[in-house]
């Protein structure tokens, strides 16, 4: 009878796929996937063996030492998207101020009624022709404006 824990260790070869894997961001699903073994077996080599964490932690350790270098060339090449991005990241930097909202004030917006065809060719003398009729008044949501 075979023991059900028989195989529960990684083997030296699975351990530094889950290192490179963990580099590239995979899942831990993904990883498990990848070198062959269930999820189910994944968790209980993770509570058994601490070198599988280590090797998670090391890649992850390294894809972040990755981006961060990144990130720095392209700070030190005159991004100031990326340069403005590490200040808020990593020393709490903030380029606004708190806004302060105040709705106390009342603004009112008088639109005209109507508008005369005569005055409607004299703001836009292209349209005149589309969307004005002869001698009408025209309401303002009848009236169509193209701007180029």
């Amino acid at each position: 009878m075979k023991d059900k824990d028989e195989g529960l260790f990684l083997t030296y070869s699975q351990l530094r796929k889950v290192r490179m894997f963990s580099r590239k961001g995979l899942s831990e699903a993904a990883i498990a996937a990848s070198i062959g073994i269930t999820l189910e077996k994944w968790k209980r080599v993770k509570k058994e063996q601490p070198e599988v964490t280590q090797m998670l932690e090391l890649g992850r350790a390294r894809d972040l030492d990755d981006c961060v270098d990144i990130l720095n060339y392209h700070i030190k090449t005159g991004n100031y998207k990326a340069l403005e991005f590490k200040l808020k990241a990593r020393h709490d930097w903030r380029d606004n101020t708190p806004v302060l909202i105040d709705n106390s004030t009342n603004n009112i917006i008088k639109l005209p009624e109507q508008i005369p065809a005569e005055e409607y060719r004299k703001m836009f003398p292209a349209n005149a022709e589309q969307d004005v009729i002869e001698g009408e008044m025209l309401e303002p949501n009848e009236v169509s404006v193209e701007r180029h």
